[in-house]
């Protein structure tokens, strides 16, 4: 799982039928990341870095966290945003 697909799977309204789905498939992506990626390496402190922004924001929107994090599932535009930055990413910098 990416952020590629997740964002092709919002836009073509195939896969995810509420926040839920999408929150699932983002953690899927940080849990990959840290199985594959070795402490101190810079792309897991980079990706660190992304998942807490974009967890940030996330939350103010209100959208579906685990229980534990107190909101609701709404709001697809803005996880829309949020999935838009991948294609903004300079993705040369990962290599």
């Amino acid at each position: 799982m990416d952020f590629g697909t997740i964002y092709s799977n919002l836009r073509n309204g195939s896969k995810y039928l509420n926040s839920e789905d999408v929150y699932k498939d983002v953690q899927l992506i940080w849990r990959h990341w840290c199985k594959y990626n070795y402490k101190g390496d810079y792309v897991l402190e980079l990706m660190t870095s992304v998942k807490k922004k974009f967890m940030k924001h996330w939350i103010a929107a209100n959208l579906y966290c685990e229980p534990t994090q107190k909101t609701n599932g709404k709001s697809f535009m803005f996880m829309l945003f949020l999935i838009n930055v991948h294609s903004s990413l300079d993705h040369t910098s990962f290599r």
